[in-house]
């Protein structure tokens, strides 16, 4: 993130855990992308597709790139999964590790306060599924983002990637009507100029051998406060799994 970038989810640290604040519609989309996850991996047969169990991620290990104040990073955890949330805006990390605090039945959840570059680096192929989730419209160097998420990605591993695309009816929705109108997202929170198309993601991933699996537009009904998936591509949830070298095929 630029310095613009940093100050700005620095002065919403303590609006995220708020259900009455802008920050439903994150909580909201939780309804559909952590759903999407556990279908993902059924499909690759990462995980038993009849298995009746309240934790059905359980002992995935997870890593959550952008993490915020955890919004993800808790429900999954509470699905069973070993999740580790990764965050370069240290008052986030601080801000989830306060609010998981509050929780005794909580899985244990690791975070770190650091770049996901830096990470990367001391976390090689150690997760079975890395989730990047509204990040990338927020980070300049998206390549290095995206690089750096696929290296703490084991070999046949999954990384699911959800943003905006970067469309004139994105902006429209986003930024005019959700921000500017209904004040449904934080006003300024986003700028068109970050967003990202699809095929420029998935570029991305197939430059770091990734094999995207399903790509799906995505859409928030203000008026219900529920998330969709949808033709028009306003939001889009991404799924790809890193491809393992020759001899493990």
């Amino acid at each position: 993130m630029d310095q613009k970038e940093l100050e700005k989810f620095q002065s919403l640290v303590n609006m995220w855990w708020d259900l009455d604040s802008p920050a439903k519609y994150l909580h909201s989309m939780n309804k559909l992308r952590i759903p999407f996850v556990i279908d993902s991996l059924k499909s690759i047969a990462a995980l038993k597709k009849d298995e009746n169990t309240d934790k059905p991620l359980q002992d995935v290990s997870i890593l959550d790139v952008g993490c915020g104040c955890g919004i993800m990073t808790e429900p999954l955890s509470r699905l069973g999964a070993n999740v580790t949330g990764v965050d370069g805006v240290p008052e986030m990390i601080e801000c989830a590790e306060k609010h998981a605090a509050l929780d005794r039945d909580l899985k244990e959840i690791k975070y770190y306060a650091e770049p996901i570059q830096t990470f990367s680096e001391k976390n090689k192929e150690k997760f079975d599924v890395v989730v990047a989730s509204e990040l990338l419209e927020h980070v300049t160097d998206k390549a290095a983002v995206v690089k750096s998420s696929v290296q703490c990605l084991k070999p046949g591993g999954s990384i699911f990637i959800t943003t905006e695309s970067k469309t004139l009816l994105s902006k429209w929705i986003t930024i005019y009507w959700l921000e500017n109108i209904l004040k449904v997202i934080p006003k300024g929170a986003h700028e068109i100029d970050m967003y990202i198309t699809p095929e420029d993601t998935q570029k991305l991933l197939e430059q770091n051998d990734c094999t995207v699996k399903t790509i799906r537009g995505t859409f928030y009904n203000a008026f219900t406060g529920t998330w969709h998936f949808s033709p028009f591509v306003t939001w889009y949830i991404m799924h790809a799994i890193k491809n393992k070298p020759a001899e493990q095929k």
